[in-house]
């Protein structure tokens, strides 16, 4: 409050009086020039002006960004915004902050048995965030890349589920727990073990978190070789009972009996692969079909980005395919991860193995290993293609870009020549991609005309049926009466089934 007087209200009917959330009174509930009403308050009471008064509204998001810009003032705020956290009253010690933050982390799991030089790097690259009261710290369905370490305050898990009631959305908020001082939470996103936000985490009161993001404590992984292998056993350990689903429940496999596919999802091989990491090399000899279960990772032909895939994808399979029992194959394309990876690899000897277990699975595994070969082909054929595309393409635009360079000393005459060039390519370039969408128009008009002229020769075929009796009677009525002779008789029709009549 700036300037005037202003008269708080005792408390509504039900609720208790409380004195927090106001700083200035002179006692008898009014405020001047210099008190502080927390918006809190207002819940709870009225406000109302004595005189003309003149205040600062402070947002809380304001707020929240000056607590993260200016950690010196933080811990001299925050017990005041906080009012169940009143930690600078003791007369102890207070440890320092990264020690709060070490010892939060050794209390988790996945950072127990972590060196000191390795936490005080992960501490070193996180960044501070502050939420106040009823913001999403993180946000259910929602893709990210960081975890976050609550030091102050407190927060609730939600589950969100979004149904439709009478044709409209209705969302319910169900809460399922409480996070306090010392929580960890979206660690499995940042390590890139879930794709996706499982829960939302909303701050009950003013929280303050240590926020660490993945490609920081990817980098310090890669410093710290055995937090990194402990770090893979944790994370294998929670996907193990997931990797085989995907295989047993897999399109690539559908055709086989659930026996065979669950032997290869329980017998596969499970590896992880850090961002940056080769999976599979152009030109190797392996003998195994990769399939990633989870991350993002490309593919590369002749060190050429082709294309991007996700969980789901398989490549190599026709490493898994026999051509001799020990001949191996050479894989055709290069695949590199983007995130961190889970693949799972299914060798050619345990698929052997599977089919002499399993011998009756003989067929569908050469009807497969055709199709698959078939599609191979394709997709290599495709993959050319898009390279020597590409490469036409940047021989043109460097052509174009290395004639019409000039220098500044060029006339008048050589820049016409260069814009002329440049209108010439993007002329080109828009005709091409006319071109195209009147292709795509003529063989969609095209089938539109197809289906079309399919139905009226139906409907003109079903007219027929209708009119075919009546034409034939008309017909023999005529014959009878030009003819001499026995008249001769319409065929029997058939007798329509007798339906009961209310």
């Amino acid at each position: 409050m700036n300037a005037g007087r202003a008269r708080v209200d005792p408390p509504h009917a039900g609720r208790p009086g409380k004195s927090s959330g106001m700083v200035g009174g002179n006692g008898d509930g009014e405020y001047g020039p210099g008190a502080i009403i927390l918006g809190q308050v207002f819940w709870e009471r009225s406000v109302r002006a004595v005189e003309v008064c003149y205040v600062s509204i402070l947002h809380r998001g304001v707020i929240a960004r000056a607590l993260e810009q200016f950690a010196s003032e933080r811990d001299r705020i925050q017990p005041m915004l906080a009012r169940n956290h009143n930690l600078e009253q003791k007369k102890a010690r207070r440890p320092s902050r990264g020690e709060r933050v070490a010892k939060i982390l050794r209390e988790r799991s996945i950072f127990a048995k972590t060196s000191k030089e390795f936490l005080n790097e992960v501490i070193t690259h996180g960044t501070t965030r502050v939420f106040m009261p009823g913001d999403r710290i993180i946000e259910q369905g929602t893709d990210g890349s960081t975890m976050f370490i609550l030091s102050v305050g407190t927060a609730n898990v939600v589950m969100e589920q979004t149904d439709e009631t009478a044709g409209r959305p209705t969302r319910t908020l169900t809460n399922v727990g409480a996070l306090t001082h010392g929580s960890v939470f979206g660690e499995l996103v940042m390590l890139g073990v879930q794709s996706r936000r499982t829960a939302s985490i909303v701050a009950g009161t003013v929280c303050c978190t240590w926020e660490v993001s993945q490609s920081k404590t990817l980098g310090i992984l890669d410093r710290h070789p055995m937090e990194r292998a402990n770090f893979l056993k944790l994370v294998e350990e929670h996907l193990g009972k997931q990797a085989a689903q995907r295989i047993i429940y897999h399109p690539l496999f559908s055709d086989f009996h659930q026996q065979f596919r669950t032997f290869l999802g329980v017998n596969s091989e499970r590896k992880f692969y850090f961002p940056n990491e080769t999976i599979m090399k152009q030109g190797a000899v392996g003998d195994s079909l990769f399939m990633l279960n989870l991350g993002v990772a490309t593919m590369e032909l002749n060190s050429q980005h082709v294309m991007q895939v996700k969980g789901g994808a398989y490549f190599g399979i026709n490493a898994m395919f026999p051509g001799g029992f020990r001949e191996k194959q050479r894989y055709p394309l290069t695949v590199v991860a983007e995130s961190m990876c889970q693949v799972l690899l299914v060798t050619k000897a345990m698929y052997q193995h599977a089919l002499l277990k399993y011998s009756d699975m003989r067929d569908i595994a050469r009807a497969l290993e055709e199709e698959e070969k078939v599609k191979l082909q394709r997709q290599l054929d495709s993959f050319t293609t898009l390279l020597h595309r590409r490469r036409n393409l940047r021989c043109i635009i460097e052509a174009l870009r290395g004639s019409v360079q000039t220098k500044r000393s060029a006339d008048m005459a050589q820049v016409e020549h260069r814009r002329q060039l440049e209108n010439i390519f993007a002329a080109w370039y828009a005709l091409r991609q006319r071109t195209a969408d009147l292709r795509r128009d003529q063989e969609e008009m095209r089938a539109a005309n197809d289906s079309r002229i399919e139905a009226w020769l139906t409907r003109r075929r079903d007219q027929l049926e209708l009119v075919r009796p009546r034409r034939d009677m008309k017909r023999l009525i005529a014959h009878n009466l030009k003819s001499r002779g026995p008249l001769k008789l319409a065929k029997a029709l058939p007798t329509p089934p007798l339906t009961a009549r209310l």
